[in-house]
């Protein structure tokens, strides 16, 4: 039996950034906002018919509870998408930008492409997005945390659905976007962390270290026609590479559902730079209890929806010490359904 997908309050407090690429009803599960549910669930009904939505199903009086917070895009390629980073093949163009972002904002992106938006990183972002909305045409979430014109931190959340006017081949994108202000005590300890969930042609936009790249690749061929591979498909001995990177949790199940994760194996040259091995401990016995708690909760899609994880973290310890890492975490399990267990490796700077 599968097992279920974690309530909704796992990332009610989002200290990071966030990007989730699934089936609707695994999004719906992450989004904290009720119209973008509502969205995303009249998207999967259209969806469940046998042919993506297009922009005809979305009539302006059937979206009129968030109008203000849609944006539409075309998707354009060739000369009409401008220079784009290496790999990425089309950008899209702002059919409509909602009234709410252009009085927030102070701009307004209505006929512009994504490429003009004044905030690089977002752009970086929404073009690895509408790669993987044209490709495999999945509902994608994405969190992130920044500042209102008033330096204020807030949360912004954005739902990107896939459109086919032809209902096969993507060229348009719906989205819906809401921001909420944050508490400053979440935002205290000014972390900066991507997290990117998604199959490994997703991911692979985004590895940078050669090494985890590779590790990508083997977890990918270990599994073959199947989900997830399971521990038994691998040998220590075939990630001699990064071996001293490495990290093997046990998924041990709880009374309240809510399963625990147990080092069995805690990198040695992880080990060696952080001062401690957790080897035998649980992750939420981690000595920096708030990187434990966020680090839970990064962890629990990878167990509900099954997707690797892609992490880019620069942080503050407990200690005050600045860390950063790249990071994998991968899903291993014995029956092919649940994960009984996870693969990362983390390379150091």
């Amino acid at each position: 039996m599968r097992m279920l997908s974690p309530p909704r309050r796992l990332l009610a407090q989002p200290e990071f950034d966030l990007a989730l690429y699934d089936r609707p009803e695994h999004v719906a599960d992450y989004l904290l906002n009720p119209p973008l549910v509502q969205l995303v669930q009249e998207w999967a009904a259209l969806a469940a018919q046998g042919r993506l939505p297009g922009r005809a199903d979305f009539p302006p009086e059937k979206l009129r509870y968030m109008l203000g917070n849609l944006v539409l895009t075309d998707i354009v390629e060739g000369e009409a998408a401008g220079p784009l980073p290496a790999g990425l093949k089309a950008n899209m163009r702002y059919r409509l930008f909602g009234s709410n972002f252009v009085y927030q904002r102070g701009y307004d992106l209505t006929g512009k492409l994504l490429t003009d938006h004044p905030d690089p990183a977002l752009v970086q972002q929404g073009l690895v997005a509408c790669q993987v909305l044209m490709q495999r045409r999945l509902p994608t979430l994405g969190r992130i945390v920044g500042q209102d014109a008033a330096g204020s931190p807030v949360l912004t959340e954005s739902l990107l659905l896939p459109l086919a006017d032809d209902g096969v081949t993507v060229n348009r994108v719906l989205g819906g976007q809401f921001n909420q202000p944050m508490d400053e005590a979440l935002r205290a300890r000014r972390d900066q962390v991507r997290l990117v969930y998604g199959d490994p042609d997703i991911l692979r936009l985004l590895v940078r270290h050669a090494d985890l790249r590779r590790l990508l690749a083997d977890w990918e061929s270990w599994r073959g026609t199947g989900c997830m591979p399971a521990r038994a498909a691998f040998q220590p001995e075939a990630l001699r590479y990064l071996l001293g990177n490495l990290f093997l949790l046990d998924v041990v199940p709880q009374a309240d559902g809510l399963p625990r994760l147990r080092y069995r194996l805690f990198g040695s040259s992880v080990a060696r730079y952080r001062g401690y091995d957790l080897t035998g401990r649980f992750l939420d016995q981690h000595p920096d209890a708030s990187f434990a708690a966020a680090a839970s909760q990064a962890y629990a899609p990878v167990l509900a929806a099954r997707r690797p994880l892609w992490a880019d973290v620069n942080g503050l310890s407990a200690a005050g010490l600045r860390f950063g890492f790249e990071a994998l975490v991968l899903p291993l399990s014995s029956d092919g359904d649940n994960v009984d267990m996870v693969l990362a490796a983390q390379m150091l700077p």
